[in-house]
């Protein structure tokens, strides 16, 4: 029987940079598969990641 020995939580960036080759690329494609012509470059998913919480336009 092992036991636990340590549990590791992550927020994204903290341990491994996920946004912007993961969530960015997994946004992009569910666009393409949705019929969607928006598409996150690097640039433009960084602005994005600058606002926080619910913003109005």
């Amino acid at each position: 029987m092992s036991h636990l020995k340590a549990i590791i939580f992550d927020v994204d960036g903290t341990l491994a940079e996920t946004e912007r080759d993961g969530h960015r690329l997994a946004f992009n494609q569910t666009f393409a598969e949705a019929g969607l012509d928006w598409y996150w470059s690097i640039e433009l998913y960084g602005e994005l990641l600058t606002v926080s919480g619910v913003r109005s336009v």
